[in-house]
C-alpha cells in the first residue's frame, strides 16, 4: 500500500487508477524529464498484428513468410525456435502488420521483458496480435532505443501503461507516450553500437550451434513416425520397477531396434556423472553462483544466476561440456524441453531442479549427446522417466536412457565428431559475450538517468577506446559502481579480441 499526491498536471482523465500514479512512477517521470525527453511515439509508427481468428493454425506452412508469435521474441533477440510459417498471400493480405528489418517489436504480456529487433538477414515477416510492432523513422537509433526500453526505467515505464487486472497488457496508444532519455546522436550510437554487436555474436553463436546440429544429425538413424505401433512389447530384460506403459515408449523401441550402423549404449556408460544439485540460502552478497531452471536456455545457459551462501562441502560444479536439463516441473513436457550446453567460467553450482549429464569425453562428445536428446525419439526417451503427478526425473532414470553410438570407418571422422565440442565452447564464449554487451547497453542507459555518467562520457567513449575500456571497467553483474561487486566483464581483453575475430564472420 502506497499513499502518492500527485499534481494536477500530471493527472490524466483516462487514468484514473492509483497504481498509475505510484511514488516510483512520479520520481521516474520527473528524473526522466529532468534529463530531456522524448517518447517512443516520436521515434517512428506503432501499430499491432491482426486479431487471432486471421491467423489460425491452420494457415501455417512448412515454407513460406516468417510470423512472429510471443515466443519468437527474446530478450533483447529473435528466437527463430518453432517460428511459424504463412503464405506470401496471407501476408500480402496483412501488409499492415508487415515488419522488416530494423523494426523494433515490443510483447504485449510480458512488458519490458521481450524486445527484439528484426535482423537484416530477414527479409520481412508479420506479427501476431500480442506484439506491437514500431516502423522506425530514423531520427533516434533504434537499437538505443531497444536498450532503453530494456532498462530498469523503460521495463518501469511499460508496466505503468499496461492495462489489466490479471495479465497487464500493453496497448499500442498507451506504447507511445513511454519516455526516453533525449541524447546527442553519438551519445545513441555508443549505447546502440553495444546492442549491435551483442546481434552480431549471438548471430554467430546461433549459426555455430545449428552447424554443429545438422552434423551430428547426419550421423543419427532416421524413424518415421507414421509407422508406429499403437502396442509395445518390452522383453523382461528391459522390465525395471516401473511398469507404467508411458516408461516405455513404442517409439523409442522400434527406433533402437531398427539402428543397423549405430551402437546402443546407455548413458550411464556414456557419461562420468549424472547429478542434481542442492537447495541452498540465497545471499545479498555474491558467494556462488547457482543454476536453475530460468537459467536453461535452447543453446546455452543464461544469467543472471542465484547468489547463494558458500558451503564448506561445496557440491559438485558444472563444468563445460556438462548438460543440463530441468528435474522438476509442474508441466512434465518441460522435461527434456531444452537441453542447455554448459561454457562456464568461475564456480556455478546446480540446484535441485537441474540434472546435470556429463559425457565421458573418451567415449562421445557432448554436443552429439546433445543433438540426440533434442530429436523426437531422444525427447520421448527424456520424457519416458518422469515421475509422479508433480513431475520430477532422477539421476539413476537418467542414466538409463540410450543414445545410438556411430560407427566411424577412420581416425579423421572420429577426430570431427569430438572437435565440435571445442567449437561448442568457442559458440557459448560468444553467445555469454553477447549477453553482457545487452546488459551493459540496459546499465550505461539507467547509469546516464541516474547522472552517475553524462552524456559527454558515452560521446568520448565512442571517439576513444581507452575511454570505451574504462566506463565498461565500471560495470558490475548490478549496474555501474557497485561496491563489493565482480566486474560485469571479467576480461575486457578477451571481450575485445572476441569481437574483432568475429566482426568479419558471416552470421
Amino acid at each position: 500500500m502506497h499513499v502518492s499526491r500527485a499534481p494536477a498536471k500530471r493527472l490524466l482523465t483516462k487514468r484514473i487508477d492509483p497504481d498509475y500514479y505510484a511514488p516510483q512512477h512520479l520520481a521516474d517521470e520527473e528524473r526522466l524529464e529532468g534529463i530531456g525527453v522524448i517518447t517512443l511515439g516520436s521515434v517512428g509508427k506503432l501499430f499491432a498484428g491482426p486479431f487471432g481468428s486471421e491467423l489460425p493454425n491452420s494457415v501455417f506452412v512448412e515454407k513460406g513468410i516468417p510470423l512472429f508469435r510471443v515466443g519468437n521474441v527474446g530478450s533483447m533477440e529473435v528466437d527463430g525456435n518453432n517460428m511459424a510459417q504463412i503464405p506470401l498471400s496471407l501476408h500480402q493480405e496483412l501488409s499492415a502488420s508487415e515488419v522488416l528489418p530494423g523494426d523494433l517489436l515490443i510483447v504485449k504480456a510480458s512488458v519490458g521483458e521481450k524486445i527484439c529487433i528484426i535482423p537484416e538477414t530477414m527479409e520481412r515477416a508479420n506479427v501476431t496480435q500480442h506484439i506491437i510492432g514500431l516502423h522506425p523513422n530514423g531520427s533516434v537509433d533504434i537499437h538505443y532505443v531497444a536498450a532503453a526500453l530494456f532498462s530498469e526505467y523503460g521495463r518501469r515505464q511499460q508496466e505503468r501503461r499496461a492495462l489489466g487486472a490479471i495479465i497487464q497488457y500493453l496497448g499500442v496508444n498507451d506504447a507511445r507516450t513511454v519516455l526516453l532519455p533525449k541524447l546527442h546522436s553519438d551519445a545513441q550510437e555508443y549505447i546502440g553500437n553495444k546492442v549491435r554487436k551483442a546481434e552480431k555474436l549471438g548471430a554467430v553463436a546461433r549459426k555455430t550451434v545449428a552447424n554443429i546440429e545438422l552434423f551430428h544429425l547426419a550421423l543419427i538413424p532416421s524413424f518415421d513416425f507414421k509407422k508406429k505401433k499403437k502396442n509395445n512389447r518390452v522383453s523382461s530384460l528391459r522390465l525395471v520397477e516401473r511398469l507404467d506403459a508411458e516408461h516405455y515408449p513404442a517409439e523409442v523401441k522400434d527406433f533402437f531396434d531398427g539402428i543397423v550402423k549405430c551402437q546402443r549404449r546407455t548413458l550411464g556408460y556414456c557419461c562420468t556423472d549424472i547429478f542434481t544439485g542442492s537447495t541452498l540460502s540465497e545471499s545479498e552478497y555474491h558467494s556462488v553462483y547457482q543454476t536453475t531452471v530460468a537459467n536453461l536456455d535452447t543453446s546455452f545457459l543464461r544469467p543472471p544466476y542465484r547468489n547463494v551462501v558458500s558451503s564448506k562441502s561445496l557440491q559438485k560444479k558444472i563444468q563445460n561440456h556438462d548438460l543440463l536439463i530441468c528435474a522438476a516441473a509442474h508441466n512434465a513436457s518441460y522435461i527434456g524441453k531444452d537441453i542447455t550446453y554448459a561454457v562456464v567460467e568461475g564456480t556455478i553450482i546446480p540446484s535441485t531442479e537441474v540434472i546435470v549429464i556429463r559425457p565421458d569425453h573418451s567415449k562421445v562428445p557432448s554436443s552429439y549427446v546433445r543433438t540426440f536428446l533434442k530429436t523426437k525419439i531422444g525427447f520421448l526417451s527424456l520424457q519416458a522417466t518422469v515421475r509422479g503427478i508433480t513431475a520430477h526425473a532422477y539421476p539413476a532414470d537418467i542414466s538409463d536412457v540410450e543414445i545410438p553410438m556411430p560407427v566411424f570407418d577412420s581416425k579423421e571422422e572420429m577426430h570431427r565428431w569430438f572437435k565440435s565440442d571445442e567449437e561448442m565452447v568457442v559458440a557459448g564464449h560468444s553467445f555469454d559475450a553477447g549477453l553482457l554487451l545487452t546488459t551493459a547497453a540496459r546499465f550505461l542507459v539507467e547509469a546516464l538517468i541516474d547522472l552517475k555518467i553524462t552524456e559527454a562520457d558515452l560521446i568520448a567513449a565512442l571517439k576513444d577506446p581507452t575511454k570505451d575500456r574504462e566506463l565498461l571497467s565500471r560495470l558490475t553483474p548490478k549496474g555501474i559502481d557497485v561496491p563489493g561487486e565482480p566486474p560485469l566483464f571479467p576480461d575486457l581483453d578477451a571481450l575485445f579480441e572476441l569481437l574483432a575475430e568475429k566482426e568479419t564472420e558471416v552470421a
